[in-house]
């Protein structure tokens, strides 16, 4: 109980877990194909026959292990640590934890450290992995011990950052892509200092001797080298950058948890949602301007009752347009133009009106000043005048984007009502305003290098302007996925999923209207790097037909990491696994696929004596099948399975070889024909890949 109890049941239940078992192996399993591969094209290109040359292959393994495992390690260590906090508020079982005799802290820190305990026992079961580098040579036991500390370290800093989002946000979006942003932020921090922009330094640090004290990558890489001589001035150097990194990140996670142990129920309960009054069902009659006992100014109705206060709203029981059995609440504006508290008109309508009133007679209800999240109140033509009415069938949709629905509005839903919950209601929480401003100061940062590169014309597809413009992309793909798999997730979890497949709406609207709600809802992370392509364009940086390249094959790209997120929203139950499962398939396709050309060019040699890369990539795919489509077994997605991992290394050798158009068949193609292989299915057998049915039935 050392961390509450939360901390005592995961650690309790999680080996009784298959996936306690089967991730850790299929983890080392991974390292030692890599080291194999690696093996056979040492072996393949040249002579094996000295020790320096072992020492030489053990060297270059770590240092591209090491890194590897950094970033695979602190990237879902921070997506499960936010995740799992989303999960209890999409669930509303964290209101019932804040009802317990549960402590702030017990509660940060459980959460924290039960959602980080699978990542670390990754780390410890891949640290023999790590040693037996060390019988090659060139590898000793403290840069190990070294690299390891700087891994756990920083998965406790990410762990933290995705712990106080996850509690700040209220929605699942909000938790993954402010985490995923502010990972971005803290290495973009590194890179910064790294350039040399703090001219002064810290502590007599500059540059990326100053990096190395905030950016774990930067940390790693220094990790990972040879310290000969600790007490020469290089070996003091490097030993400093390493203890100060993990002072740094010890200082880091006390401010995040400490943070967010102060704020956890405040911030709680200011994400509650607002009541949301429905809309009455008959034209409601106010008096939104009282000037005294009777009168009103709305629709020039008198009040029998001379007793009323000014600002009195009046109903009678035809305006609550109750049935027989049916019950609504009334709502009303208020003379200050807030909302009136909502009153229930209930009973069995009959000629004596509800609950033994007569048609006519009038029900009082008094206004306050109270807001409410939407504030209805149907227009109405006054009596005798003949007033034009704007009706719900008048009212184009395209209006509602423009002009909100106020208090003299219909609240008119579209033809396809998934796609209108996605544009025009708050369905992903509010005080969006912070991750776009995040996102767009990343953005003007990576724009601003890039501009300023090309006025320098030093700008390069092969340097570092086009590894910052690949780092953005891969960015808005990974934001991209996971608002696609939270608008699944967060159905599931808030339990209305089952609610929207008993109605009338057909496959074809949910899952298009989920799709194109995606990128609406993140449409600032979709349209500036493609504004930024048209830059480079209008600047002379790219001709016209590369800009086509770029902009059709990113689209392809968003229309596949979408359509992921969708299909395995719909597959997996769990939001914590879903979350794990997308984001980790855009991780494998572009990251792992570029680690592993990143090997093939450090080892170098004849391209035939690299193919057994090819034969990693294809264990790759199997493992995405196993992940895609185990559940609904597919022949097309079993072919994009294995086709994708092949077709992204073809096309990035492509784009070495400097064959831009082979880059843009390939990934139209390849990327395409899975877009297709997921959305055919879920709209044709919507019930299968959604598991209320199976294939046999």
């Amino acid at each position: 109980m050392l961390f509450g109890p939360i901390f005592t049941r995961e650690i309790v239940l999680l080996p009784r877990r298959p996936r306690f078992y089967i991730l850790p192996a299929a983890y080392c399993l991974g390292l030692l194909i890599l080291i194999a591969t690696a093996w056979l094209i040492l072996a393949g290109t040249q002579v094996v026959d000295t020790v320096g040359t072992l020492a030489l292959f053990g060297a270059s393994m770590f240092s591209i292990l090491a890194p590897l495992q950094l970033v695979v390690t602190v990237f879902f260590g921070a997506i499960s640590a936010a995740s799992s906090v989303a999960q209890e508020k999409d669930r509303h079982t964290l209101d019932l934890l804040l009802m317990t005799r549960l402590t702030n802290a017990e509660l940060v820190l459980g959460k924290l450290l039960s959602s980080q305990l699978m990542v670390l026992v990754l780390v410890v079961a891949g640290f023999p992995i790590f040693v037996m580098l060390t019988l090659f040579g060139g590898v000793a036991f403290d840069q190990i011990l070294r690299t390891a500390l700087v891994t756990v370290a920083s998965i406790l800093v990410a762990g933290s950052i995705g712990t106080i989002v996850g509690f700040w946000r209220e929605k699942t979006f909000q938790a993954v892509a402010g985490t995923i942003l502010g990972l971005v932020l803290w290495v973009g921090a590194g890179e910064v200092l790294a350039a040399g922009l703090a001219r002064e330094g810290l502590f007599g640090l500059v540059g990326e001797e100053l990096a190395a004290l905030v950016s774990p990558w930067h940390a790693i890489l220094r990790a990972s080298q040879p310290i000969v001589a600790p007490t020469s001035s290089r070996g003091l150097l490097g030993l400093r950058s390493f203890w100060g990194f993990l002072g740094t990140s010890l200082v880091f996670v006390a401010l995040l948890n400490i943070l967010a142990i102060v704020n956890v129920r405040r911030w709680t309960k200011a994400n509650e949602p607002r009541p949301i009054l429905p809309e009455p069902e008959g034209p409601s009659r106010l008096i939104s301007e009282g000037t005294g006992p009777g009168e009103g100014s709305a629709g020039g109705i008198k009040s029998p009752n001379p007793e009323l206060a000014e600002g009195t709203v009046v109903l009678t029981s035809s305006d609550c347009g109750l049935g027989p059995q049916k019950s609504t609440t009334a709502s009303a504006v208020d003379p200050s133009g807030g909302m009136a508290n909502g009153r229930t008109c209930s009973g069995n309508r009959g000629d004596t009106g509800v609950a033994g009133l007569s048609a006519e007679s009038p029900i009082s209800i008094a206004a306050s000043s109270r807001p409410a999240a939407w504030r209805w109140a149907r227009p109405f033509a006054a009596e005798g005048e003949g007033e034009d009415v704007l009706s719900a069938d008048q009212r184009p949709w395209w209006l509602d984007l423009l002009l909100p629905p106020g208090k003299r509005t219909f609240r008119h839903v579209w033809s396809n009502p998934v796609l209108w919950r996605e544009m025009c209601t708050r369905a992903y929480g509010r005080r969006m305003l912070v991750l776009r401003l995040s996102y767009v100061v990343i953005f003007f940062a990576i724009a601003w290098l890039v501009v300023g590169m090309l006025q320098a014309g030093t700008l390069s597809a092969y340097g570092l302007g086009g590894l910052a413009m690949a780092a953005l992309f891969l960015l808005s793909l990974v934001l991209v996925n996971a608002q696609a798999v939270s608008s699944l997730i967060s159905e599931r979890d808030g339990r209305t999923l089952d609610l929207l497949l008993v109605t009338d709406i057909t496959p074809k609207e949910f899952v298009l209207g989920k799709m194109f709600g995606t990128f609406f809802n993140i449409k600032e992370m979709v349209l500036l790097p493609l504004a930024l392509c048209v830059y480079l364009w209008w600047r002379g940086a790219i001709v016209g037909l590369e800009l086509f390249y770029l902009v059709a094959g990113l689209c392809v790209l968003y229309g596949f990491v979408a359509m992921l997120g969708l299909h395995v929203g719909m597959n997996y139950g769990s939001s914590h696994h879903a979350i794990a499962i997308s984001l980790g398939t855009v991780f494998f396709l572009f990251v792992g696929v570029a680690t592993c050309i990143w090997m093939m060019v450090a080892f170098g040699g004849r391209f035939e004596a690299q193919l057994p890369f090819l034969g990693l990539i294809v264990f790759g795919g199997a493992a995405l099948y196993l992940a895609l489509g185990v559940r609904n077994p597919s022949s097309a997605i079993g072919v994009a399975s294995f086709a994708c991992p092949l077709m992204t290394f073809y096309a990035i050798t492509s784009f070495f070889l400097q064959q831009p158009h082979l880059v843009f068949v390939t990934i139209v193609s390849g990327y395409g024909f899975a877009t297709a292989a997921m959305l055919i299915p879920a709209i044709d057998e919507f019930d299968v890949v959604t598991g209320r049915t199976t294939v046999e039935e």
